[in-house]
């Protein structure tokens, strides 16, 4: 399946965007080569952790501060 992006002039939906977040993430294959590296589990998959940053950040998260300071407040 082929996805073709172009600039408009009118607003698409949040769910737009995390459509091609989707695909985008599906055809790099970028989730099978996060799951081959060592990474450190606490809780959570890491894999599943920094998709869902990723994710964040795509659609326009830009206070990251909390959630670290969250996390920190669990692991007490």
């Amino acid at each position: 399946m082929n996805t073709e992006l172009r600039f408009i002039d009118q607003e698409i939906s949040s769910l737009s965007g995390v459509s091609i977040f989707k695909k985008m993430m599906g055809k790099s294959e970028f989730v099978t080569y996060l799951e081959t590296l060592p990474l450190l589990e606490q809780g959570y998959p890491p894999v599943q952790l920094f998709i869902q940053f990723m994710s964040a950040i795509w659609c326009g998260a830009d206070r990251t501060l909390p959630i670290d300071y969250y996390r920190l407040e669990k692991g007490k």
